[in-house]
């Protein structure tokens, strides 16, 4: 193949992958870092989409996330977060081995970029409505790459995956076991109750605490 084909075929790859993050609604210095491309032709291949009603997207307003604790803003968040964390590892877009201080630089390129849309996609599909947009999925990527504050873990209770924050007490919980075990919900009593002893129940001939026996 001769060196013209080769940056041809590479220019095609990052114009793919912009167009996808456009979808998206990626921010355009997004877009920059991960697929090289100049802000120019960015805003160009933007105007370009827009003639077409089906392409047409708008960016993401406002500043770029950049603080974990966005994540698990609340307990809904964090359950997609978690389930957006399966999928970029499944699609093996967290890369395996040490942690990578400098990963904000480290980890964009255009083919983990692809793997990322291709998670971010199947993900999409489960939760349309979703308020993790893309660029909160480079944020967890990140973030889950430097292996500082957010790591994943399972579930004390119930083994299940968990997106954990490194700098919170206490033992990994999922947000459901952390409802029933705070919340004081009755069937969170009715699991405790069916899991206690035998030995540990009250005697047949006392009457449950809390109720009145008789006085005769």
């Amino acid at each position: 193949m001769r060196l013209t084909d080769v940056r041809f075929s590479r220019d095609l790859v990052r114009y793919r992958l912009a167009l996808a993050m456009l979808h998206f609604h990626a921010r355009s210095r997004t877009i920059e870092r991960w697929t090289g491309l100049s802000i120019y032709r960015i805003r160009s291949l933007r105007e370009y989409v827009s003639d077409s009603p089906e392409l047409a997207t708008s960016p993401l307003r406002g500043v770029t996330p950049y603080q974990p604790a966005v994540l698990f803003r609340s307990a809904q968040v964090r359950s997609e977060a978690t389930l957006l964390a399966g999928f970029l590892h499944t699609f093996k877009v967290i890369p395996a081995g040490e942690r990578i201080e400098n990963a904000e630089e480290v980890i964009p390129s255009l083919p983990r970029g692809l793997r990322l849309i291709r998670s971010y996609r199947q993900f999409a599909s489960l939760f349309p409505a979703t308020s993790v947009s893309i660029e909160h999925a480079i944020l967890l990527l990140i973030e889950l790459a430097r292996g500082v504050e957010i790591t994943l873990s399972t579930c004390k209770r119930c083994g299940v995956m968990v997106l954990v924050d490194q700098l919170a007490v206490g033992e990994p919980r999922c947000v459901f076991c952390h409802h029933e075990l705070h919340a004081g919900l009755p069937h969170a009593v009715a699991v405790a109750a069916a899991a206690a002893p035998e030995s540990e129940s009250a005697p047949a001939d006392e009457p449950p605490e809390g109720l009145q026996g008789s006085l005769f």
